[in-house]
């Protein structure tokens, strides 16, 4: 009995090791199942068989359930796994999608600023260049007020300030010291953008920017915006430097036009220029059936003034009369320089009894001017002729005839004076 006793404990111990604890509780049972048969006397050969046969299969079917058990607990880390993965998977998209929509809105934001830009290069005027930038930032950024100042370009060239409002932009008076004035004033000597917070609205922060544009080390302007979203300013400061290089493109453009356009000496227009313009004003006078009328002068005695004082102080002379004359006639006239001292204007609706007011004027003005020139101090008289269209001409060379002889007729009566043409004489 003690022998049989002790072979239970190898049983239990097989199940153990081989089978897991199920497997223990069988061998259990199977060695219970001896000793009660061996104290009994029951060794019997079918029954020790019996044993065997069931001890076997329950080693077997211990075993196959831990196989079955392995199997389920991979299965449940490889599904796991998975889940895992699908979910990555969809973090993945979530964000892919994210950044298809960020690279779409800054692709946006690119097409829109080579757009602004190339419309902006194609602007030949400055006020065209501000209304293309104005729109084009209203319509894409949106803003609380757009403001520029331009610096002038030399002593006798002011500062202009420039508002945007709405579709219309404007010009401030400095004098006014509009808002933003003294903190474009301030990046004279700063050579970057300055930023300046407002408020904050619906959790964007609004902003006051501005940029300074400078050419060959120099201030040239300052563009400020304010109330701009903070999201939007990197954009906004590459279309502002782009803003800059056609702001300088239209300045040099238009000093192009001015030494095409107006004589470099006496600074009124050129004799092409006042010929092409009296051509233009003479077909729309015509059109409109409206008096033009045309004054020659001539400074009485340039070549002796010359003689006398030199040829600097004849420009010096030539450039105050140039002066008194632009300063005395109204926007819609002209002035230009016909060929050495000679001069001559064009009075856009005016008939001859006005024409002859405003030339008696002018003489006048210029006779009572004391022109410094050097060292000398005078003055100087002036003889003038007009024609009025239609009375006297028609065409454009028929009226320069007849005002040339009404000048030669005032030099005849002994100068400083004006003369109507007289067709009859």
């Amino acid at each position: 009995m003690q022998r049989i006793g002790w072979a239970v404990i190898p049983i239990v111990w097989a199940g153990l090791h081989f089978g897991g604890f199920g497997a223990a509780i069988v061998g259990t049972i199977l060695g219970v199942s001896v000793f009660l048969m061996a104290s009994m006397g029951g060794w019997s050969g079918a029954g020790l068989l019996g044993i065997a046969v069931f001890a076997l299969a329950a080693l077997i079917s211990s075993s196959f359930y831990s196989s079955v058990e392995d199997v389920r607990n991979s299965l449940e880390d490889e599904i796991e796994q998975t889940r895992k993965g699908v979910q990555d998977l969809r973090r993945g998209v979530d964000s892919s999608e994210e950044s298809k929509e960020s690279l779409e809105a800054q692709a946006h934001g690119l097409a829109l600023v080579y757009e602004l830009t190339k419309h902006m290069a194609k602007c030949l005027s400055f006020e065209d260049l501000l209304l293309s930038l104005n729109n084009g930032l209203k319509r894409e950024f949106g803003f609380d007020r757009l403001l520029l100042l331009v610096l002038g370009r030399g002593p006798a060239e002011e500062d202009r300030f420039w508002e945007f409002a709405g579709s219309q932009v404007r010009q401030l008076p400095l004098d006014e010291n509009p808002p933003g004035a003294e903190l474009a004033k301030s990046l004279m000597g700063i050579g970057g953008p300055v930023s300046v917070a407002l408020v904050e609205e619906r959790g964007l922060e609004k902003r006051r920017v501005a940029v300074p544009h400078f050419f060959g080390g120099t201030l040239m302007s300052v563009l400020i915006i304010e109330g701009m979203d903070a999201v939007n300013m990197e954009k906004f400061l590459i279309l502002a430097s782009q803003f800059g290089l056609s702001l300088k493109r239209v300045q040099l453009y238009d000093q192009i036009q001015t030494l095409a356009l107006t004589d470099g000496l006496t600074a009124v227009a050129a004799r092409r220029h006042f010929l092409e313009r009296l051509e233009e004003e003479l077909q729309r006078s015509s059109r409109q059936q409206r008096p033009l009328s045309l004054i020659m002068l001539d400074v009485d005695h340039f070549k002796q003034c010359n003689d006398r004082y030199g040829h600097l102080v004849g420009d010096a002379v030539l450039r105050q009369v140039g002066m008194v004359l632009n300063k005395g006639i109204r926007e819609v006239d002209m002035v230009g320089r016909y060929g050495g001292e000679e001069f001559s204007l064009f009075l856009p609706e005016t008939d001859g009894a006005e024409a002859l007011r405003v030339a008696e004027r002018l003489r006048e003005d210029i006779e009572k001017k004391r022109i410094q020139a050097y060292d000398e101090t005078l003055s100087v008289t002036v003889s003038m002729g007009i024609a009025t269209f239609p009375d006297q001409a028609l065409q454009r060379e028929e009226l320069l005839e007849c005002a040339d002889k009404a000048l030669y007729a005032a030099k005849q009566a002994g100068r400083n004076r004006v003369c109507q043409y007289d067709s009859g004489k």
